[in-house]
């Protein structure tokens, strides 16, 4: 990728410096971006995760299997995902409460300066009580060739235990099974969870061969679905595969489109990918269309990660229909978007929609990684630019004003809130020492940037750039460990982690194929 073309690409993964990022936080304490600055404070409440890709799991699997990915398998919202941040309280009143904080620091790949405005959603709810329903779960499983070997018996595990943990929780669910290759067929029809022998003994079945027809999989699914979910239950299903279509209707819009009717009729669908040959774009788009989330299983902690730490929250949304509006102050345009599907600029501020949130398990970002780092809450960024030459400049003290409302699902009606988003201490003085409200915008600065450089990495191997990109991941190991020598943070520290395998596997790269070590290109345009 040369010039224009390379250009072209910067713009599209990262067109500036100046960042909004949403993850989690309380309505009257917005830091420097709105009022006294908040205390730091350690966990102990749940954020938030959007309908799409709930893990990077897809990049790291690839990594460890010694292939270097593209770009676009480094999801922005499945990175954030990964990532748990502890705002200051939910003292709003809601289950949802709104927060916002300003940070401003030289990127970690040239040191081309950068603002962030770190927006926030968390609850004051405990995802481990959280009341539900009785659920009818479809598991719709791919047993097709593809399959054969770890994948099947991945799904097989996960089923287990997701079985054990239902039998735990309820002893009204029900659970079906859906089996499909060349075709669909029912191996489970609603059977209560306490029938424990014959749901294991079809799980244990679970492998035919053949091709993958993976739109009658799912229609099968959303039959049983219609036919047999007993009134006052919820319904979820969930789809297994490696997403790759080979029979029947291979045509992914109309698969879609599937999940978006049944989408609206109020049955949401998780989508959990396996195997060596992964269609990640269209696991992960079944997965927002039908308001859940997107897993790949890429290691033994992910099965129980997936199947049963999550099952509790990841099924039953808090919030629905949301909506946050950002108007920018006169001194501010918005420039991009990272962490949301649905968001649109203009010349005034920017519109991002979410269809649905779920409550994330993981409650301290200061906690111990145990068994797996999804569940986080992550973050939604939008990038802004400052318009003057300078940060002394007055109109840059309002950055603007912020707002949210969505539909309480459990307890109905429309809730919203708003905040006014002001910068007093902004200046270039400040700005050239590093100016964060509190640590978990300098966190969610480093996050951006570790997404950044290790996508930009990827993006210059591809190109045939290998010294670029040996260069760019050089310097953000190094920043990123000096951070980390001031700075306790896991989810960081496991970032770092695999930035030291990306890197490894780039210099080992064959020699033919390597170019002289550069300098990391600019990843962001100049502010």
């Amino acid at each position: 990728m040369r010039g224009e073309q390379r250009m072209r690409f910067f713009a599209v993964l990262a067109a500036g410096c100046v960042v909004l990022a949403l993850a989690a936080c309380s309505a009257e304490d917005t830091g420097a971006s709105g009022g006294a600055q908040p205390a730091t404070v350690g966990g102990g409440a749940a954020g938030f995760v959007a309908p799409g890709a709930a893990d990077f799991a897809a990049f790291k699997a690839l990594v460890d299997a010694a292939k270097i990915p593209d770009p676009k398998v480094l999801d922005d919202m499945g990175f954030f995902a990964e990532h748990k941040f502890d705002f200051p309280p939910p003292t709003c009143g809601e289950d949802l409460c709104l927060h916002a904080s300003l940070g401003i620091r030289g990127n970690l790949l040239t040191g081309t300066p950068c603002t962030i405005l770190q927006i926030g959603l968390n609850s004051p709810l405990d995802p481990t009580k959280l009341p539900r329903p009785n659920l009818h779960l479809v598991a719709v499983v791919d047993v097709s060739g593809s399959m054969v070997g770890k994948p099947i018996a991945d799904l097989r595990e996960g089923l287990f235990r997701l079985l054990g943990h239902m039998q735990s929780q309820s002893s009204q669910d029900l659970l079906s099974i859906v089996a499909y290759s060349d075709e669909a067929s029912v191996r489970i029809e609603a059977a209560g969870i306490d029938q424990a022998t014959g749901i294991e003994a079809a799980i244990k079945g679970l492998l035919n061969g053949g091709s993958t027809n993976l739109h009658a999989g799912l229609a099968t699914g959303y039959d049983l679905v219609q036919h047999k979910t007993p009134a006052g239950f919820a319904a979820r299903v969930v789809l297994l595969s490696d997403g790759l279509a080979t029979a029947g209707l291979v045509d992914g819009a109309k698969t879609r489109a599937l999940a978006r009717k049944w989408a609206q009729n109020g049955v949401g669908l998780t989508t959990v990918g396996v195997g060596k040959e992964f269609d990640q774009a269209l696991m992960t788009s079944l997965a927002e269309i039908g308001q859940g989330n997107a897993y790949f299983l890429n290691d033994s902690n992910a099965v129980h990660e997936v199947f049963v730490e999550e099952s509790n929250t990841a099924l039953f949304p808090v919030a629905a229909e949301i909506t946050i509006r950002f108007n920018a102050g006169e001194g501010w345009i918005p420039r991009g978007v990272y962490g949301v599907r649905d968001a649109t600029l203009d010349d005034g501020g920017a519109t991002l929609r979410i269809p649905a949130l779920y409550l994330a398990k993981r409650l301290s970002a200061a906690a111990p990684i145990e068994g797996g780092r999804r569940g986080g809450g992550g973050a939604i960024q939008l990038e802004l630019m400052p318009l003057a030459s300078s940060l002394d400049a007055p109109q840059l003290k309002e950055i603007g004003s912020l707002s949210i409302a969505w539909r309480h699902i459990a307890k109905g009606g429309q809730k919203s809130h708003s905040l006014q988003l002001t910068a007093p201490e902004l200046s270039d003085k400040a700005a050239a020492a590093g100016l964060f409200a509190n640590p978990e915008v300098e966190k969610g600065f480093v996050m951006l940037n570790l997404f950044v450089g290790l996508r930009l990495a990827c993006a210059l191997v591809r190109d045939g750039d290998v010294g670029a990109a040996r260069g760019t991941l050089d310097q953000l190991h190094a920043a990123v460990s000096v951070w980390l020598k001031t700075h306790s943070d896991p989810d960081i520290a496991d970032d770092l982690a695999w930035v030291g395998k990306l890197r490894t596997l780039v210099q080992g790269l064959p020699s033919a194929l390597q170019t002289p070590i550069v300098q990391p290109p600019e990843p962001w345009f100049v502010d």
